[in-house]
């Protein structure tokens, strides 16, 4: 399953230091697969927001906020 979440620290970062990074995350099994500016969902998905069970991420911050979806995701850029 495929998990996209937006890495607030990078914004953040962004805006911070001026620079133009990637902030869309796409996990798959807890790994992240890629990173992107924008992203294509090729099947149905569903946005999941969860308090207390923040999802386990390798980027800094927690995540209670994302998108989960079986289909498959393309990085346009």
């Amino acid at each position: 399953m495929n998990k996209l979440f937006i890495c607030r620290a990078t914004v953040a970062a962004n805006q911070r230091y001026d620079e133009n990074k990637p902030v869309i995350v796409n996990q798959e099994d807890g790994e992240t697969k890629f990173k992107a500016h924008r992203v294509k969902i090729n099947g149905p998905c569903e946005i999941v927001y969860d308090k207390e069970s923040p999802i386990e991420t390798t980027e800094p911050g927690d995540v209670r906020c994302w998108i989960e979806t079986d289909y498959e995701v393309i990085k346009i850029c």
